[in-house]
């Protein structure tokens, strides 16, 4: 019998329950073939999950790596929803999120693993601290090493400094002003956290909404974590709380080298919507100086003989065309190749 949703237009679902009623924890995974991470991730999350009662939703677009089987014969308790097309990963978020009748709702990536109590320690997290609309936890390398998590707001004095601040001439200076370089070694209130793993309270997202479709993969949970401070909500980040996060395995294989101009394209559409024309114009013209001189450059060392020919020609079009992107920004939602 399958476990298939059924799709419905209610914004959340269950509103008549009461708190006990409800499962600690919604948890929305969104997979593109990734069978052989997606798998990994639910038993990490369902192993190491021994406090908070889940439930648990993935969202497949249109895999052709049998992936919906797999979730069906593996873990029949999941609810699955199986899209005929790549919905992109925000739209696939908020097919699940108003389904979702959890206390908190969790968005995870496939590409993780769940360490040792991570989900349990959100939850306590979020229950003591009724100020915090969205916590993040710390993401981790294969190796264990860091992978940054909390960042700060791109503001105006943000881009001028993070083009042209000397980071590793300061690092202590650098840490202050831009949290990413920072040590992530206790808890702290921040502007925003990498979305392979975020936990949002239900009363917080009744309050802000779902997330917002003008992006269709990256800087979604910016926008998502601006709006939530902008409600008045705290976002914070706890360390104790350890994700492996492999990075990039679902997008690497849908655009390869140019996952970056989505990324970009992601903070234009950022900057626009809450900073306004001004501040995206300035981003575009520093980001454009540097992205053109990358590329005289990498030309200068390619005629030199320091580059072989086919390296240079494919950084040569990423350049090229990132810079196209800088003086005509393109807000479309994007569509994998």
């Amino acid at each position: 019998m399958s476990n298939t949703v059924v799709q419905s237009s209610v914004f959340v679902e269950g509103l008549d329950l009461k708190n006990n009623d409800r499962p600690d924890v919604s948890v929305v995974i969104v997979n593109t073939n990734t069978r052989h991470l997606l798998i990994p991730c639910l038993k990490s999350l369902y192993d190491t999950t021994k406090q908070s009662a889940l439930e648990v939703f993935v969202v497949d677009n249109n895999s052709s790596d049998g992936s919906v089987q797999a979730v069906n014969d593996e873990f029949p308790q999941v609810k699955l929803i199986a899209n005929d097309r790549n919905r992109g990963f925000t739209e696939a978020n908020n097919q699940a999120i108003p389904h979702c009748t959890g206390r908190y709702i969790y968005c995870l990536n496939p590409d993780t693993l769940v360490l040792k109590n991570a989900v349990d320690i959100l939850v306590n997290f979020m229950d003591k601290h009724l100020d915090c609309g969205a916590v993040g936890s710390n993401l981790l390398n294969p190796d264990m090493t860091l992978q940054p998590t909390c960042r700060a707001f791109i503001t105006p004095g943000w881009i001028i400094l993070k083009h042209i601040f000397p980071r590793k001439l300061f690092p202590k200076l650098a840490g202050q002003w831009f949290p990413e370089f920072s040590p992530h070694d206790r808890i702290r209130e921040v502007d925003w956290i990498i979305g392979a793993s975020i936990m949002v309270r239900r009363e917080t997202l009744e309050q802000v909404g779902l997330k917002d479709e003008s992006y269709f993969i990256f800087h979604e949970e910016t926008d998502w974590c601006f709006q939530i401070k902008k409600a008045g909500w705290k976002v914070y980040f706890v360390p104790e709380a350890r994700i492996i996060h492999y990075g990039g395995q679902t997008v690497s294989t849908m655009w390869g080298h140019k996952v970056i101009l989505e990324y970009y394209k992601g903070k234009h559409i950022f900057l626009k919507k809450n900073y306004g024309s001004a501040t995206l114009l300035l981003h575009r013209l520093l980001l454009g100086f540097l992205l053109s001189t990358r590329l005289l450059y990498g030309y200068l060392k390619h005629i030199a003989g320091g580059s072989n020919s086919e390296e240079w020609s494919q950084q040569r079009t990423f350049l090229i065309e990132g810079i196209k992107l800088q003086i005509r920004p393109d807000f479309s939602h994007a569509r994998p190749p």
